[in-house]
């Protein structure tokens, strides 16, 4: 191509080289013509005029051919010469097909068959660029005049497959596009609907939809696409087609899919569904199909009787309540009745499933199916009651009434078995004939039947009695089920079951006793029967009985006494029933109960603790005497467990008594019980400590120490207790209730100015045991330290030490009271020297004395000892006085003798 342009431009340069312009030199002054108008100049292209481009586009060569018709083309066809010259170019065999194309494209105004002529043969072309050149060169015409060399371009294939879909695009958007006019293309497109390129198929939807014209067989394919392409647009876009053109030629097609061969078990339901929603919208015009929408749901979609996915069949539903009403109900239902009635198993159970999904309008086949479901067994059965649940209450019970009705007896027993409570007067005679007869399996039927029909089912109570005494387990477990739920049903049927309470058989007799439990409220006619109970021959009744009284609750109060009575029985079943029974039937049980505490019968004495510690604290009223027994009873299981039912019940309900025994308490077990009652014990306990009585000031004390910090509002009370009586158990109680120093200094400051020397020695012994207070003490002890009184200066040293840890205040009141002859003096402050330890070496001698005068003062050389056993090394200085006295005395005081070495091994630096 490249060889032909250059030839065509050599040419073209020699040619113009030959041509010589004339010059004015040639022709003689004289000679030259007169001079006229200046011609209209020629247009020019690339500087050259219209007329050389003429002569230039009849050159051989292509190239220069080629480039001549672009300057024509461009110059315009206005031009004298230049239209001419074009069609020559057209015309002429040695023209090349993008020459013409070229041409025609510039002549296409003026000559559009000429156009059209050229154009038709280059989008044939072999050469993808011309074709696709002449391609376009068509979109550049008129759409109209266009039209039947696109509908030529639709039959038209090219070697490359890409280029022939993309040419059937071009094609069919500008058929699109020219609308009715290229009707004519109809079938043409059409034949592209079965194309493999989703986005062409689309386009020829859309294109047969803006023609809005179709044949029987194009509405057949639109809609054949319209239910089957794999792509959702598609699918759209051919519907949308058919709804423009009038999807009423389509029908045939889109029931097609559902006239498949019954062999045919797996359908598309994909498509069964699109078919049958497009059918839906076609509407009263696709009458025709109703019938064989109608064949086609009534066919089993398999040989195991499954019928069609309810999608499918709601969709098909849908169509044909569209396209013809009442249909449904008028043509439809009863085929299906009829296989109901056919006795194939299939078509039977395909029956079934449509008749649920159709719903309401399924009504007629009530009879029909309400018999499929009495005769059906298994998964049938269960089918048919799917169904039947759809329908309004009042049609199955005139359809299961009618068959009570019937002369099939069967069928009668069956319905009700089944549906008892559609006719109950009619049902509850056949029950009972169910229930007399000797199959098991039967008179379990009637059981649950009899159970829903309830206050109607009054005439079997008598039938269903016996049955307690049946061997048949299951049977003993559902027959006090349904005579509860008939006696609760109709209390007027009360008299008959307690009547049965008269039944020889024991069991029968328990297992009344059992249904009265189940009655609840309806039971209260039976307490006269059920006391009588108590009193049976029979274990299994009297504990039975006693049981059910219990589960009556307050209700059954009157029957208090003779539940007492029962808890004498020398059976324990009857007594554990008894006391249960007792504990539920709230205070109205309480006075007997408290009468039954002062009985000489133990074990009624005992039902009756046991049943207050049962009943906690609603037995309040109780506490009282259960803790007279607990703190007095000889009977040691008796009073444990009397003490149980005061924990129970809660022991401030019985404080009076605790603490009236209070002072005798010995190893301080009351206290803590007392203790533990915490604030309603707290004002009568502080009231004990102002008691005349010292054992009853100091249980308070303990008692109130027990509390803990609960008890801290008593805290002065107990610290006056201990200033006037200095009671170890007042000392512990402060400790334990953690007495604020703030709330114990002053009250000790104004004890250290009383006119008794005992009084202020507790105070200044209380000051050392509040630490945080050393700030507000130590001035006070200090001054205390100067008392005239030996022993409160003592007690004051000691407080100081525990305070300071100093010792060089408390050191020489501690050597005076060591030497001062008085055995309390000398005992107490050798306890003080023991808390000092080695601080308080400079004492070893005169507690040396104390020890050496053993045989006067024996318990103060024993305190000696200890506190030279605390100081230690520290006494070294006696290590050899003491190793004599312990020969001197080892012979006559063993345990003297023991304490001398303890208290040497301690000096030499060796404690164990």
């Amino acid at each position: 191509m490249q060889s032909i342009l250059m030839m065509g431009f050599l040419i073209t340069l020699v040619t113009c080289s030959k041509k010589t312009p004339p010059t004015t030199d040639a022709v003689p002054q004289e000679s030259q013509p007169p001079k006229q108008a200046p011609a209209e100049p020629e247009p020019l292209y690339s500087g050259q005029p219209a007329s050389y481009w003429i002569n230039q586009s009849r050159d051989l060569a292509p190239g220069t051919r080629m480039g001549a018709v672009q300057a024509l083309v461009t110059l315009g066809i206005e031009v004298p010469g230049v239209a001419q010259a074009l069609e020559e170019a057209i015309d002429d065999e040695k023209s090349t097909t993008k020459i013409r194309i070229k041409a025609v494209l510039a002549l296409a105004s003026a000559k559009p068959d000429k156009a059209l002529e050229v154009l038709a043969e280059a989008v044939k072309d072999e050469e993808p660029a011309i074709a696709a050149q002449a391609m376009n060169a068509l979109g550049d015409l008129d759409g109209a005049i266009a039209i039947p060399v696109y509908l030529e371009v639709l039959t038209n294939e090219w070697p490359d497959p890409r280029q022939t879909v993309r040419f059937h695009k071009q094609a069919v958007e500008a058929l699109t596009q020219a609308g009715p006019s290229a009707k004519d293309g109809a079938e043409n497109l059409s034949r592209l609907l079965g194309s493999e390129d989703r986005q062409l198929r689309a386009a020829v939807c859309k294109a047969l939809a803006a023609i809005s014209e179709a044949s029987q067989p194009i509405a057949e394919k639109l809609a054949g696409v319209a239910i089957g392409d794999e792509s959702e647009e598609v699918r759209n876009e051919a519907w949308a087609a058919l709804k423009r053109i009038g999807p009423d030629g389509a029908v045939s097609a889109l029931v097609s899919p559902f006239s498949a061969p019954e062999e045919d078990l797996k359908p598309d339901h994909e498509v069964l569904r699109r078919a049958a929603g497009y059918l839906a919208e076609v509407g009263p015009p696709a009458d025709d199909a109703v019938s064989l929408l109608h064949e086609y749901l009534r066919r089993p979609l398999s040989s195991d009787g499954r019928a069609q996915p309810d999608e499918t069949i709601d969709a098909i539903l849908a169509a044909v309540r569209s396209i013809r009403k009442n249909s449904i109900g008028e043509k439809l239902v009863p085929d299906l009745i009829g296989d109901l009635e056919s006795g194939d198993r299939l078509r039977q159970l395909n029956a079934v499933h449509l008749l649920t999904r159709v719903g309401s309008e399924a009504e007629a086949a009530a009879p029909a199916l309400a018999v499929a479901y009495l005769k059906g067994v298994g998964p049938f059965r269960d089918r048919c009651a799917e169904a039947l649940q759809t329908m309004e209450p009042e049609t199955l019970q005139s359809a299961f009434r009618a068959i009570l009705a019937s002369a099939d007896p069967d069928l009668q027993m069956e319905a009700a078995l089944a549906v008892p409570d559609a006719d109950p007067e009619a049902s509850v005679p056949l029950l009972v004939q169910a229930l007399e007869a000797q199959d098991p399996r039967l008179q379990h039927r009637a059981l649950d039947a009899l159970g829903r029909v309830r206050s109607s089912a009054g005439p079997a109570v008598p039938a269903l009695i016996p049955l307690l005494g049946t061997a048949d387990w299951r049977m003993r477990q559902s027959v006090p089920n349904t005579l509860a739920n008939i006696v609760r049903g109709d209390p007027g049927t009360l008299p008959v079951l307690l009547k049965a309470l008269e039944e020889e058989d024991v069991a029968i007799r328990v297992r009344i006793i059992d249904v009265i439990v189940m009655l609840g409220e309806a039971a209260k006619g039976a307490l006269p029967s059920l006391t009588t109970a108590l009193e049976d021959s029979e274990v299994g009744v009297r504990a039975a009985a006693a049981t059910a009284l219990g589960s009556l609750g307050p209700v059954a109060g009157g029957s208090a006494s003779a539940l007492i009575k029962a808890l004498e029985d020398e059976e324990w079943t009857v007594q554990r029933a008894a006391m249960d029974a007792l504990a539920k039937l709230g205070p109205d049980a309480i006075p007997p109960l408290l009468e039954a505490l002062e009985s000489q019968n133990r074990r009624k004495k005992w039902g009756a603790i046991m049943v207050f510690q049962e009943m906690g604290p609603e037995a309040k009223l109780a506490a009282p005497a259960l803790a007279q027994i607990w703190l007095y009873d000889e009977d040691r299981d008796l009073k444990r467990a009397a003490g149980t039912a005061v924990g129970r019940i809660g022991a401030e309900h019985a404080l009076s008594v605790l603490l009236e025994a209070l002072p005798g308490d010995q190893d301080g077990v009351l206290a803590k019980y007392v203790g533990g009652i915490g604030e309603p014990a707290i004002e009568p306990l502080r009231e004990m400590l102002e008691s005349d009585d010292a054992a009853s000031r100091d249980a308070a004390a303990a008692a109130l120490g027990a509390m803990g910090r609960g008890a801290r509002v008593a805290g002065s009370d107990i610290l006056r207790l201990w200033l006037q009586h200095r009671s170890q158990n007042a000392a512990k109680a402060i400790h334990e209730i953690r007495m604020p120093h703030d709330d114990a200094v002053p009250i000790l400051s104004e004890a250290l100015k009383a006119d008794q020397p005992h009084v202020q020695a507790a105070a200044a012994t209380a000051l050392g045991w509040f630490p945080d207070a050393k700030a507000q003490s130590l001035p006070l002890l200090t001054e205390s330290l100067k008392n005239p009184h030996l022993t409160v200066k003592l007690e004051s040293a000691g407080a100081i030490w525990k305070l300071t840890n100093d010792a060089r205040y408390p050191l020489p009141v501690i050597q005076q009271a060591l030497r001062d002859g008085d055995v309390t003096l000398a005992n107490r402050a050798g306890q003080i020297v023991q808390w000092m330890g080695s601080e308080a070496s400079e004492c070893v001698p005169a507690l040396m004395d104390l020890v050496m005068d053993w045989r006067a003062q024996r318990e103060a050389a024993f305190t000696a000892l200890d506190a030279l056993y605390k100081i230690g090394p520290g006494a070294k200085s006696v290590e050899g006085d003491l190793e004599l006295l312990f020969r001197k005395v080892r012979m006559g005081d063993g345990e003297f003798g023991q304490k001398i070495m303890r208290t040497k091994r301690a000096i030499q630096g060796r404690r164990r």
